[in-house]
């Protein structure tokens, strides 16, 4: 009987030592992304009289199988260059999101637009946001 108590106690033991660690969820992480955007140079001058621009700016979200979600996106609608602030009055953008590090990434784009008297061209650019990078800054000369 004596035998019979102590298997019982040390079986016990052994099964409340054996417990599953639990599994504790991932907290999301809050990230700032802050755009800065300005004139590059000085419009002023009678070659860019008819010159106007468009901006596009966009954040969203990539999850671990690919899909693409977005977040939050503007558009400076089209104006004449000159009507862009200089650098010393550029406009700041400062967005947060909460996302989950392991899971998913911040991807940071903007698409320039530009019409110098009909003549029309295009560039843009993206990057993420790293992991572990609770801001990021983008510039975005106009």
């Amino acid at each position: 009987m004596r035998f019979t108590f102590s298997f019982v106690g040390l079986a016990s033991i052994l099964l409340i030592s054996c417990q599953k660690d639990e599994v504790v969820p991932e907290l999301p992480v809050e990230k700032t992304v802050t755009y800065t955007v300005y004139a590059e140079k000085d419009y002023s001058g009678s070659f860019y009289n008819n010159a106007k621009g468009q901006l596009e700016l966009t954040i969203a979200k990539i999850t671990g199988n690919g899909t693409t979600q977005v977040l939050w996106d503007t558009v400076f609608a089209w104006r004449n260059l000159v009507d862009y602030p200089a650098f010393q009055n550029r406009v700041i953008l400062q967005k947060k999101f909460s996302i989950l590090d392991s899971k998913e990434k911040l991807q940071v784009s903007y698409i320039r637009k530009y019409d110098q008297n009909g003549a029309l061209s295009l560039t843009g650019t993206g990057e993420p946001v790293a992991n572990g990078n609770t801001s990021f800054s983008y510039d975005v000369p106009m």
